[in-house]
């Protein structure tokens, strides 16, 4: 009977010993899941680079680590991202600072200036190294939403993409142009009514007839099907939009890695930054060749229009930083003059670069990301 009641207390203890362990090991388990919550359409070139990127930190990582993903905007659209990274709905995702402008007015000062260069992979590198290095305000911004910016990647040129031709200005002048932040400005001085619709609405914007064209990236042609609705290009890069925020992390999700996971994805970005940079610049090539099939007509631009470019360009830069002092942001002009200046050294080192993507990432991992400590 004793070694009985021995054998039960053993088999007791053992067990309480068990509890205890699986107790522990919870919370360590459960921090090994990160979510991921995108707005981007599925087959896009952020979403489809973004997986690229969590895959390859995954198998750096091993079998402990894991990504919960979603895209099309099932968990977390444009609008709500900066919510659901505030509220712990996600982890990590794709923010966008034009729909968060009172929140990242800081961050929409460099959005501002998007007409300044029509390069995505310059953008690309001297957007990280001004938002991630040299932007200490930045921090109070992303604050209010609980978040951190980690990359951003380069957005393939925007174009001027109508339902009908386009030989002058006054071709769309009186008319609705979906057209956001700086493009909106440069649609009024061209004498149209800028209309601000997030991206996956423009397609029924332009099929009802709501707006008569879209200043837009060309991946849209292809990413939001506005082939299937437009019938001219305007074939004048414009700028891009600067802020495409493809990794940003809520900071309680960020401080419950660990710090070789957090290592492995920092060590990660400039993959995702060139991968995601580059397939906008491939989709944008792939979705023209697609479009002129549908008898989709790319124009060269009217002259009114490009001398209107080059002289609204011209002014850019001081009436960005009159606007971001009126909003409250600090230090604005030091701040349009590190972005302006870090465009001058990326436009260089893309150069020096010769199109080796091995040396583009290599650049961006010298120059920035590995001055983030994990």
């Amino acid at each position: 009977m004793k070694e009985l009641i021995r054998g039960r207390a053993r088999a007791a203890r053992l067990i309480a010993i068990a509890l205890t362990v699986a107790a522990v090991s919870m919370p360590a388990m459960a921090q090994t899941r990160f979510n991921y919550g995108s707005g981007s359409p599925s087959k896009g070139p952020e979403a489809i680079a973004t997986n690229r990127y969590l895959d390859k930190v995954e198998q750096a990582l091993g079998g402990g680590f894991k990504f919960e993903r979603s895209f099309d905007g099932t968990v977390a659209n444009f609008r709500a991202t900066g919510s659901a990274l505030r509220d712990g709905l996600i982890d990590g995702g794709f923010l966008l600072d034009t729909f968060h402008t009172a929140d990242l007015k800081t961050s929409m000062t460099i959005t501002d200036l998007a007409m300044l260069v029509a390069d995505p992979l310059v953008q690309a590198g001297a957007m990280n190294e001004t938002m991630l290095l040299n932007c200490p305000q930045c921090d109070t911004d992303f604050g209010r939403l609980k978040s951190m910016p980690l990359a951003y990647n380069g957005v393939a040129p925007f174009y001027l993409m109508c339902r009908g031709p386009v030989t002058s200005l006054q071709d769309i002048k009186g008319k609705a142009v979906r057209a956001a932040s700086a493009f909106g400005l440069f649609a009024k001085a061209a004498g149209a009514n800028p209309v601000s619709t997030v991206p996956t609405e423009v397609y029924e914007a332009i099929q009802r007839g709501a707006v008569e064209c879209a200043i837009a990236g060309g991946v849209w042609l292809k990413s939001y099907n506005l082939s299937d609705v437009v019938k001219t290009i305007v074939d004048q890069p414009l700028g891009q939009y600067n802020a495409s925020l493809v990794m940003a992390v809520s900071r309680d999700g960020w401080r419950r890695l660990s710090p070789p996971q957090r290592q492995a994805m920092i060590d990660a970005l400039p993959f995702l930054v060139a991968e995601a940079s580059q397939l906008n610049l491939e989709e944008t090539s792939r979705a023209f060749q697609e479009a002129a099939q549908k008898g989709i007509r790319r124009t060269a631009p009217p002259a009114d229009l490009k001398a209107l470019l080059v002289s609204h360009v011209a002014g850019e830069q001081a009436r960005v930083v009159s606007d971001a002092d009126k909003r409250g942001v600090l230090n604005a002009a030091v701040l349009v003059k590190t972005y302006t200046e870090k465009l001058d050294k990326w436009t260089r080192i893309v150069a020096e670069t010769g199109g080796d993507r091995s040396k583009y990432e290599e650049a961006l991992r010298r120059e920035i990301f590995s001055r983030i400590k994990p």
